[in-house]
């Protein structure tokens, strides 16, 4: 259940973080690693729906690891730029940068979440 609420949290802050975001950015990795992850919810609740094993825990470590990698050549962008234009502190990395900071910390949580309750159901369906 504690996981159950944790990606309720992960969710509800992801949405309240939604008007924040200028739309204007896309991180690589970010489309393959949020179809992955309905997905794997789609799997655990058909097996939950018809009280079976899911399976092994989802393997979501390879497109988050290309989500971090992004986000590092962002980071390294603009450490660039502030290296060069001292005098122009907002460029297109930095806004890059805000839009993507909140949802990667989001994000890890709910792969970690989504992990955990899919053990958990596995533990469920062996007791």
């Amino acid at each position: 259940m504690t996981y159950n609420r944790h990606f309720l949290d992960s969710v509800t802050t992801m949405a309240v973080h939604l008007p924040d975001f200028s739309g204007q950015h896309q991180l690589a990795g970010l489309a393959d690693h949020t179809r992955r992850i309905d997905s794997v919810l789609g799997n655990l609740e058909e097996a939950v729906r018809e009280w079976e094993h899911p399976g092994q825990p989802p393997a979501l470590d390879e497109s988050w690891q290309a989500i971090q990698a992004s986000l590092r050549k962002l980071s390294s962008r603009r450490i660039a730029e502030l290296k060069v234009k001292r005098a122009q502190p907002a460029t297109t990395a930095r806004q890059a940068i805000f839009d993507f900071a909140a949802v990667s910390r989001v994000l890890e949580r709910l792969s970690q979440d989504v992990t955990m309750m899919y053990r958990e159901q596995n533990q469920v369906n062996q007791g």
